[in-house]
C-alpha cells in the first residue's frame, strides 16, 4: 500500500475560482489611510485600508488627536486632547478629564468601540526636554471580532 499526499491532489477550478473571489475581495479597498500618501497598481491614486482592523484604527487614531474646530462643518468632532495639555501641571483630575472627553467623542462618532484600559505616561523627549503625554487606549470592536486593540497618541504639552 503507497502513502499519498493530499498536496499532491490539487485543486478544482471551481475551488480555485472561489478562493480567488475570496481573495478578490479581502482585497476591496475600504478606505483611505492617512496620513495619505500616494497608492499602487492595487490601491489606485491613494493607499487604501484592505482590513477593517486597520481602518477602524485609522479612524479612531483620529478621532483622538482631532481638537473641536478642527473639522469644517463638524466643530464638536474629535477628543478635544490638546487643550488639556495646557492644563496637566495644574490639574489633579487630568486622567479623568481625558477619559470623560474619549468616551464622548467614541459615543458620539463610533458607538461600536468598546473602551478597556486607559493608561498615561508623562515625560519628556529629546534634549529639548519637550514635555509630553503618550496616552495608550486598548479598545474592543466586538460586531468585527475584534479584541483587546491598543492604540497610543503623543501630545507634546503645551504651556
Amino acid at each position: 500500500m503507497a502513502a499519498i499526499s493530499f498536496k499532491s491532489v490539487g485543486e478544482t477550478t471551481e475551488d480555485r475560482a472561489r478562493r480567488r473571489a475570496i481573495e478578490d475581495a479581502e482585497r476591496l479597498p475600504l478606505g483611505i489611510m492617512t496620513p495619505v500618501r500616494a497608492g499602487d497598481e492595487t490601491d489606485g491614486i491613494f493607499k487604501m485600508h484592505h482590513s477593517i482592523a486597520d481602518l477602524i484604527h485609522d479612524n479612531f487614531k483620529n478621532l483622538l488627536i482631532t481638537n473641536h474646530g478642527d473639522r469644517v462643518i463638524m466643530y464638536d468632532y474629535g477628543a478635544n486632547l490638546q487643550p488639556l495639555t495646557f492644563e496637566i501641571t495644574n490639574s489633579e483630575n487630568f486622567n479623568n478629564e481625558a477619559m470623560r472627553r474619549i468616551k464622548t467623542a467614541v459615543e458620539r462618532y463610533m458607538p461600536f468601540i468598546v473602551l478597556d484600559d486607559f493608561e498615561t505616561n508623562v515625560g519628556t523627549r529629546g534634549q529639548q526636554s519637550t514635555g509630553r503625554v503618550d496616552i495608550s487606549i486598548t479598545y474592543d470592536v466586538p460586531r468585527a471580532n475584534i479584541s483587546k486593540k491598543k492604540i497610543t497618541v503623543t501630545f507634546f504639552v503645551g504651556g
